[in-house]
């Protein structure tokens, strides 16, 4: 639930520093198509153009960072 106004609760800051700490600990290849595919919401075609890199990969590299995440956080 976001939170209005003041300071966010201690739980949302505690998840969103888990959060970074577990980003950061990505490969950068990795860090990099989870930065433009959900922080700039690019789509795959335009993350492979910037990149140099065929569509297929863009997709390897985003479904390893989700995984690499989802099994850095669930071990936490």
């Amino acid at each position: 639930m976001p939170h209005l106004g003041g300071h966010p609760p201690a739980e949302e800051l505690d998840g969103a520093r888990r959060l970074l700490g577990a980003i950061a600990k990505l490969p950068l290849e990795q860090r990099v198509v989870l930065g433009l595919a959900v922080g700039d919401e690019l789509p795959y075609a335009e993350i492979a153009g910037i990149l140099g890199v065929p569509e297929g990969t863009v997709s390897s590299r985003l479904h390893a960072a989700r995984e690499g995440l989802r099994a850095w956080l669930e071990r936490r």
